[in-house]
């Protein structure tokens, strides 16, 4: 899978079309990326305003600790051994 470009490449891709009037093809060698990349970010500016889709879902694994429960299993690690406590991780809220 390819990387996902940055909101500034992705604001620059319009500039490009709009304003200097580039090509997709010249856009997409200009980006590094590819051309159906190109059009999606046009056609997302085209439909909703901006660049990237509004609709789609967040990308990743939703994190299951906070920071309140990453500090308690750090202070009960650190409770386990305290004469030669090598953690010295803590998480500030």
């Amino acid at each position: 899978m390819a990387p996902q470009l940055s909101e500034d490449l992705r604001k620059r891709i319009l500039v490009w079309h709009q304003e200097q009037g580039k090509t997709p093809d010249e856009i997409a060698t200009l980006a590094g990326c590819s051309r159906r990349t190109v059009y999606y970010i046009l056609s997302f500016d085209r439909d909703y305003g901006t660049t990237k889709n509004p609709f789609a879902q967040a990308v990743g694994r939703l994190c299951s600790l906070d920071v309140g429960d990453t500090n308690y299993l750090i202070s009960l690690a650190k409770k386990r051994s305290p004469d030669d406590n090598p953690i010295s991780l803590s998480v500030e809220p």
